[in-house]
């Protein structure tokens, strides 16, 4: 093994374009497979499943035996290609919009946004600005609306589309509609290379393949299940038939840069996302109804009894799958190929992350950093060229959610592993060097080496601004496993409200009750409401809104004496209970604060059961209130007073006329979708007023 030593006054890239018939920057084809195993591929030792493109890649190329996705799950390493930071960084911790238990032990964070966040410059806009011609085909998993579409983010041309058969792209493409995914991304792919021949061109191929739920042509189902079995591995037939279609997609793409004279000018990277998905059970080990691994048509290839109808594949020697931190979770197939200038048929044992990728390409092409963009990765140009590498290399993980395992941070550190349990504290030391498959704890017989471990961790964690799990004040061990509606839905939300409601006109659309009516009209340029609460029919005045993390502000004033104007917030708090999330009463003297639940679900986990439950007259559901001390506030004047919403996440910052009073608020329920603004008051005849009612989006940035 060759130490990485700094080059000083030469760069790698300078190494690499030091003849000027080679002056032309190198095309990247950058190829993810999605849930492909670290042992799944015969040049990785597999016995029984067949890849003779990728395998013949690895024979022209490097192949890595320790590179890792920066996360267990898709959505976050794909968010580390593009950004080159760790996901704790970005925000994006569990694929979108993630998983959810309501009832575990801790409640686990929740992505900072449900789409990569716009102010991270990626590799493709970088790539772009270098004069790159740049293209996406396939998965995309980051963000579901247009403004985050990889189109607007540094990408010529994308179509986002994801499954097997009867694919719909976005933007539509029809050609060949009738094949499979992986061979309708070669046609992609290669259309785009015999266009942008004459450029530079950096390829995205993103495969669907081998995702859950299980198709492929049945001719390749149909030679596998006469192939014979290899003893230790499951030998799924579909699975290995996914496998080598996605081989064959890779091999015409491949052969296209052959015939076009460009393989030696074109770096190829073949990767996976996460590591292979063992089986599709939610909980594994739990007793449950295990949940088949293909799709419904193809069900009856594998008998109930057949543990193939369940089981997909093994990550052996490797412990775990995808969803942990563990190797089977984390550890990827990497090959990268570049005639002429890695050497052919290497293989590399250098610490590898995909954070990686992004630093590596600005290094090869000569692209500017961003400027202000973090990098957690580092250029992998000298191991790939020259197979110099840092052994004594930290990388890291957070992963601070439940799926095929706990919720769990990790570093690895030259051949030690150490893996920090966020539910219950507990932590796990590990030498891969002779402890490959994690079966030995090693905190006990080496207490220094786990002490380093963690205080490295733990000074990753605060620099990276990891979010933890918390208490969960719900726990329930009898229903700990049972999954719930995530109560982030950023990315399902058909709309994101944006109001701005002035009263130079009424615009009756902007509200749900019907405006003007006995109790309300619109007078000197704002909205005045008049009356008093207790009947049927209070004064109030509703507002449909769309979104979870929203930004609220209006004016209101009284005219006469006595009086309150209750401000509600309604919506679903993720965990069945609906209407009025939150209410605040402003007072003359006071203002108060409730937070309210109504529910249909007599088992909600917010209900005290001590108390006799109370059903609302109207809407029949079950009701129960927090209320919280009123704090004194002089709002007697009849006088404007400005009031401020501010929901991000879990907590909502309320506000009258600025720092005048302020209180900030926690609560899982706020990060729910809201649907509805509610003014109700009681002014008397002389009523109150309503104007400037503003809502938007809160902003990414505090």
């Amino acid at each position: 093994m060759r130490i990485f030593r700094k080059i000083v006054g030469i760069s790698a890239i300078t190494l690499v374009i030091a003849n000027p018939a080679d002056a032309r920057k190198p095309n990247i084809v950058f190829i993810l497979a999605d849930d492909l195993g670290w042992a799944d591929l015969p040049v990785y030792g597999n016995k029984f499943n067949e890849a003779p493109n990728i395998t013949k890649l690895a024979s022209q190329g490097m192949r890595f035996t320790n590179a890792y996705a920066a996360c267990p799950v898709c959505s976050p390493t794909r968010a580390s290609i593009m950004s080159g930071q760790y996901p704790a960084r970005v925000g994006i911790i569990d694929w979108i919009p993630g998983h959810w238990r309501p009832y575990e032990e801790v409640t686990v964070p929740v992505n900072r946004t449900q789409y990569l966040p716009e102010e991270i410059f990626t590799i493709t806009e970088a790539l772009k600005k270098s004069g790159y011609a740049t293209a996406l085909y396939g998965k995309w998993h980051l963000g579901s609306k247009m403004e985050h579409h990889p189109l607007n983010q540094g990408f010529d041309e994308a179509n986002v589309g994801q499954g097997y058969y009867n694919v719909r792209f976005d933007p539509p493409r029809e050609e060949s509609p009738d094949k499979i995914m992986a061979e309708r991304l070669a046609d992609f792919g290669i259309d785009f290379i015999e266009r942008h021949r004459d450029k530079p061109f950096f390829l995205f191929l993103s495969h669907w393949d081998v995702h859950v739920q299980f198709d492929a042509e049945q001719s390749r189902i149909d030679k596998y299940l006469k192939k014979p079995t290899v003893a230790g591995y499951p030998c799924h037939a579909v699975y290995a038939a996914m496998i080598e279609q996605l081989d064959h997609s890779v091999g015409r793409v491949l052969q296209k840069l052959e015939s076009l004279g460009l393989r030696e000018n074109t770096l190829v990277v073949f990767f996976s996302d996460n590591g292979g998905q063992i089986s599709n059970d939610r909980y594994p080990g739990v007793e449950e109804e295990k949940m088949p691994l293909l799709v419904p048509s193809r069900n009856g290839l594998y008998s109930v009894g057949n543990p193939l109808r369940y089981i997909a594949t093994s990550n052996l020697p490797l412990r775990g799958e995808k969803g942990n931190l563990y190797e089977g979770g984390i550890r990827e197939p990497l090959i990268v190929s570049w005639p002429g200038r890695i050497k052919p048929g290497t293989v590399s044992k250098a610490l590898v992350s995909s954070v990686d990728f992004y630093p590596t390409f600005l290094e090869l092409t000569g692209a500017k950093k961003p400027v202000n963009q973090v990098f957690d990765g580092v250029s992998i140009l000298p191991a790939l060229l020259k197979d110099e590498y840092g052994p004594e290399r930290a990388i890291y993980w957070h992963y601070p959610v439940y799926h095929h395992g706990f919720p769990a941070s990790a570093i690895r550190k030259g051949d030690w592993k150490l893996i920090e349990n966020l539910a219950n504290g507990t932590l796990e030391l590990f030498n891969l060097k002779t402890d490959l498959s994690e079966s030995t704890d090693l905190t006990k017989a080496f207490p220094e080496k786990t002490k380093e471990l963690y205080f490295l961790l733990k000074d990753w964690q605060k620099e990276v601004k990891a979010e933890f799990p918390v208490p969960n004040p719900w726990f329930d061990a009898s229903l700990r496993f049972e999954w719930g509606k995530h109560p982030d839905s950023r990315s399902l939300s058909p709309k994101i409200s944006r109001i701005n409601e002035n009263f130079d006109t009424l615009d009756p659309t902007h509200f749900i009750t019907p405006l003007p009516n006995k109790n309300t009209d619109l007078r000197n340029g704002a909205l005045w409401t008049r009356g008093s609460s207790g009947g049927k029919y209070p004064p109030m005045v509703y507002m449909p809104v769309e979104g979870d993390d929203l930004t609220v502000s209006f004016r209101y004033r009284h005219l006469g004496d006595g009086g309150w104007l209750w401000f509600f917030v309604d919506g679903d708090d993720g965990l069945g209970g609906t209407d009025h999330m939150l209410r605040v009463k402003f007072m003359r003297d006071s203002v108060q604060i409730m937070m309210n639940h109504h529910t249909l679900n007599r088992n909600h986990p917010g209900i005290d059961t001590t108390r006799p439950m109370r059903i609302d007259t109207v809407s029949r559901t079950i009701r129960w209130n927090e209320y919280l001390p009123a704090e004194k506030l002089d709002l007697r004047k009849n006088e404007w007073h400005e009031v401020n919403l501010i929901f991000k996440w879990e907590k909502v910052t309320i506000s009258i006329e600025g720092n005048r009073w302020k209180q900030s608020l926690n609560r899982p329920g706020f990060s729910a979708p809201k649907h509805k603004l509610l003014w109700m008051q009681n002014g008397g005849e002389a009523g109150i007023e309503l104007d400037e009612i503003f809502v938007q989006p809160t902003g990414t940035k505090e």
